[in-house]
């Protein structure tokens, strides 16, 4: 720093006029160097680094540049930055939200179809054939005293001698059995199919002559036909079949009575929520 100059050689910095003694001007007014306040320098300085600008510090705080930028955008920055964690959070969420949560899965259960094989319940066939009879009914057992009515005939395919012969039978044993010392005459069939079933009973009874045998539920499991005059036959017939399998049993004695208690005591007819399924 230069040195102050002597006050004979001292000019306005305003006018440059010469300055006589005093504290202003006497031509301008300005104030001479005297009445300047003079900086205060401290003893030492002390480097302040902000970012790259490197202040010298006096120990009272100054507002630099650096500072002043942020200070203006400090706000903004945090802002930014929370909203940055709320679109990372959000994503985060959604991916989760969307995500597919694993089911566990449990194996097939598996029943004993009617016929013994493990299948699923869809899987289980409908009953035929000789053994499906055995099953439908379980108090038929083919022997000396059941014939098989289809291979003895094959030509015939009416299950009864019958003025109709819509209905076919797949399978058709006829048993001979006897209640009170009486004799009674029990015929399983498989017949093509209900329909087929319900046309020719109907006709081969007559109109008004079904019944239906009702569940717990009120719902028709089978249909039963009953012959009470025997029709100028020597004997009295009743069929039995199921409502939504093609299955029946007819049963003819020479009497009401005798006919009844054989249904009773020498047919035995499986559930119909077992004909596919074995409990």
């Amino acid at each position: 720093m230069s040195e102050p100059r002597s006050d004979a050689a001292r000019r306005c910095v305003r006018c440059s006029a010469d300055l006589s003694v005093g504290r202003f001007c006497t031509n301008c007014g300005a104030p001479t160097d005297a009445t300047r306040k003079q900086p205060v320098l401290a003893d030492h300085l002390e480097p302040i680094e902000l970012g790259e600008v490197v202040v010298m510090s006096t120990g009272q705080p100054r507002q630099v540049p650096a500072m002043r930028w942020l200070a203006r955008w400090r706000a903004q920055i945090v802002l930014n930055l929370l909203v940055a964690a709320l679109l990372v959070a959000g994503g985060v969420g959604a991916r989760m939200l969307w995500a597919r949560i694993p089911v566990p899965t449990t194996p097939p259960v598996t029943i004993t179809c009617w016929d013994g094989e493990q299948r699923l319940r869809d899987d289980c066939t409908r009953p035929t054939g000789e053994e499906c009879l055995r099953h439908v009914f379980p108090s038929f057992r083919s022997g000396q005293e059941c014939t098989d009515l289809l291979r003895k005939r094959p030509s015939s395919t009416k299950p009864l001698a019958a003025p109709s012969s819509r209905a076919i039978a797949r399978a058709m044993w006829r048993c001979r059995v006897r209640s009170d010392g009486e004799p009674v005459v029990v015929t399983y069939r498989e017949l093509t199919s209900v329909r087929d079933g319900l046309s020719y009973h109907d006709e081969a009874y007559g109109d008004g002559a079904r019944e239906s045998i009702t569940a717990g539920d009120k719902s028709p499991v089978r249909y039963v036909w009953r012959d009470p005059r025997g029709a100028g036959r020597d004997q009295v017939a009743l069929t039995s079949m199921f409502v939504a399998f093609p299955y029946d049993v007819t049963v003819k004695a020479q009497t009401v009575r005798i006919r009844d208690r054989a249904l009773r005591t020498h047919v035995e007819v499986r559930p119909v929520t077992d004909i596919e399924i074995r409990p």
